[in-house]
């Protein structure tokens, strides 16, 4: 695997920003998160027309200008997680569907600052490992990420090796995975357009019998997030195929009625409802 020198510049960008006093950060933040909005200006607006067509125009652009910076919050906060403070919500249910032998799956929802269930919930004992890409497109940007997960001892666990996650599961591990991205799984409807979902953690939970959890985070004043977890009871018969589509669909569901009721706080500016390709797709 890529290995980063202590002096590449991503590495020292993220020691500046992890000692950079608040008001100079929040200044920062500010400024990127402009620069982003006028970037994807219209990726985000077409999202926010098709999930909020009764909101007005102005509405949305104020939701947007809120969502890039949020955006770009969340994406440093991955440098300062343990200067930030985090309230775990249902802790209880953690500890009941939590199996020394068969680990933890939670299906998340991209809010709040990244990585931080998983930091708490190693806070609390239980072992975890985090999903990251095998990094063939970017390996120095996956040799980063990784070099990161370090810092707070978060053990990464590469995407696309059924084997090496079944394995982590096995040894007890509490394993997130982000349901809100795109991916060729399955179709879903999704703020009422169809588009295409990961399945994996619903096809594991099904394939294994064990518990899923839906997790995702809510401001809760100055640099301070609530991490709520909840028991997502999966609807299983004899149709594997039927239930894991039935199941992931009542997931999306639930992801959209977070993000309806917090919508500054989801990523408006990834095209989720893959826009350019539909654009492209017209033009010819």
């Amino acid at each position: 695997m890529t290995k980063l020198r202590w002096y590449h510049p991503w590495l020292l960008l993220a020691r500046l920003l992890h000692y950079l006093p608040g008001p100079v950060l929040n200044v920062f933040i500010g400024f990127t998160g402009k620069v982003l909005d006028l970037v994807l200006y219209k990726t985000a607006r077409q999202g926010l027309a098709l999930a909020f067509p009764a909101k007005s125009p102005a509405e949305r652009s104020r939701i947007a200008s809120r969502a890039a910076r949020n955006m770009i919050a969340g994406a440093i906060s991955i440098v300062r997680l343990n200067r930030m403070k985090f309230t775990l919500e249902n802790k209880d249910v953690i500890q009941q569907c939590y199996d020394p032998d068969h680990g933890l799956l939670i299906a998340s929802l991209h809010m709040g600052p990244p990585e931080a269930a998983a930091l708490q919930l190693q806070q609390l004992g239980y072992p975890v490992a985090v999903l990251i890409g095998a990094g063939k497109r970017s390996p120095r940007f996956n040799a980063f990420g990784r070099h990161i997960l370090g810092w707070y001892g978060l053990q990464p666990l590469l995407r696309g090796n059924p084997l090496l996650l079944m394995k982590s599961l096995r040894q007890g591990h509490c394993i997130t995975f982000h349901n809100d991205m795109r991916a060729r799984d399955a179709e879903v409807d999704f703020f009422g357009r169809k588009v295409r979902a990961p399945a994996s953690v619903i096809s594991l939970a099904l394939a294994q019998q064990q518990p899923l959890l839906f997790h995702y985070a809510t401001p809760n004043g100055k640099n301070s997030w609530k991490l709520h977890f909840e028991a997502f009871e999966l609807e299983s018969t004899d149709d594997r195929d039927h239930d894991t589509q039935q199941n992931l669909q009542r997931l999306m569901d639930r992801m959209e009625s977070v993000i309806r009721k917090y919508p500054e706080h989801w990523i408006w500016h990834y095209d989720r409802f893959s826009l350019k390709k539909l654009a492209r797709k017209n033009r010819h």
